[in-house]
């Protein structure tokens, strides 16, 4: 009966767990922002260079850092704007991005395992140690608790095969080893 309080109390304490990071990955994930020229511009795809250098010269005087002393502005503007500008006016990049989607050509695949940012800004030793620990805590503990209960419980045996299954295999399988 202990036994079964503490499996209980970490069944909850897992599911608090799980609760807890999806709600921080929805808290955290935002979406990935497609690069798209035509639309940082204010324009129609297709259009013409001159009505991409008004575009640029209309917006220059509205987020250009001389123009606008604002921080974002400038970020802003050298980020998206120039960008754009540089992608839609020079012939191989406007090519690369009405082939591929991208001004620099066709993009590799790229996966990766996603971590919190608080891992990956901690040093060398501590965020293994941190990693390590969530490795042991979410996939090894629960392991060795499974263990221990399939080892303890009385529908077993001791090679964690249930003793009607085992019992069942020998009456159909073996008749002559089926125990008596």
């Amino acid at each position: 009966s202990n036994f079964s309080t503490w499996s209980n109390l970490t069944i909850l304490l897992l599911w608090i767990v799980v609760i807890f990071l999806i709600y921080y990955i929805k808290l955290s994930s935002r979406e990935v922002q497609v690069f798209e020229p035509y639309s940082i511009l204010g324009l129609e795809p297709g259009a013409s260079e001159s009505e991409i250098k008004k575009s640029y010269r209309r917006l220059s005087i509205q987020y250009h850092p001389d123009k606008n002393p604002d921080p974002e502005a400038h970020t802003y503007f050298v980020e998206s704007i120039s960008k754009a500008y540089q992608a839609l006016t020079d012939p191989i990049s406007r090519e690369n991005y009405e082939k591929y989607g991208h001004p620099d050509g066709r993009q590799g695949f790229q996966m990766g395992i996603a971590l919190p940012k608080f891992l990956l800004n901690m040093d060398g030793a501590s965020g293994g140690i941190m990693l390590l620990g969530i490795v042991g805590l979410c996939i090894l503990f629960p392991l060795m608790i499974a263990v221990i209960y399939l080892s303890r419980s009385s529908k077993y045996t001791g090679n964690y095969v249930m003793h009607q299954t085992l019992s069942t295999y020998y009456y159909f399988m073996k008749p002559s080893l089926a125990p008596r």
